[in-house]
């Protein structure tokens, strides 16, 4: 039976716990969580920075319903007479030239939410005690993706999460290879923690 330390498990089970109260499980489009994590949807295109504008338009080009939101900034914009952007302008021309077309809706965005915010959880826990993020089958040292399997387990049993939460070892160890673009997505978050840590120092 595989050991594991009361303390990490807790920690584990705190940051999990912490993620749902934000409802960070729940059906939400991934380029929405990621926008959302960039750009305050109160904001107005003129609000926005360079690097901002590059998110948004880099982000609605790939995704179907970030693309219509930013069809509503622009709308808004019109209407309010503010000036466009010069990236967004030219997106315009090119749409209207018909280089460019609206994005297909992706069904597999929202379950792409849920898997970021494990493997962070997995990376955080990983980097914080020291462990292993995962492991092979026949090693007999508990990692990472063990300690938010079994958070997941005790959490669910004890109806601290709602809705339900459930993924396993075995689960986690693929999205590696099989989420290239959510994997990214951790590994930038991974870099700005180290480099907030290392400012702390």
């Amino acid at each position: 039976m595989r050991k594991f330390s009361k303390e990490i498990l807790d920690q584990t089970k705190k940051m999990i716990t912490k993620f749902d109260a934000y409802e960070r499980f729940s059906d939400q489009n991934f380029s929405f969580f990621l926008l959302k994590s960039k750009i305050d949807a109160e904001s107005k295109l003129s609000d926005l920075t360079e690097e901002e504008i590059d998110f948004f338009v880099n982000l609605a080009l790939e995704d179907a319903e970030v693309y219509e939101l930013l069809q509503i900034f622009v709308s808004k914009a019109l209407e309010a007479d503010e000036e466009i952007p010069a990236e967004i302008y030219n997106i315009g021309i090119y749409v209207f030239a018909e280089k460019i077309t609206k994005p297909r809706k992706s069904r597999t965005n929202k379950q792409d939410t849920k898997d970021f915010v494990l493997l962070s959880i997995a990376q955080v826990i990983a980097s914080k005690f020291d462990i292993n993020v995962g492991r092979n089958d026949s090693s007999n040292k508990t990692s990472a993706f063990d300690y938010v399997e079994k958070a997941l387990q005790e959490l669910n049993s004890e109806g601290a999460l709602n809705p339900k939460v459930r993924t396993s070892f075995n689960a986690l160890s693929r999205l590696r290879g099989n989420k290239p673009n959510v994997i990214k997505e951790v590994d930038k978050l991974m870099r700005l923690i180290s480099r907030q840590s290392d400012k702390s120092v």
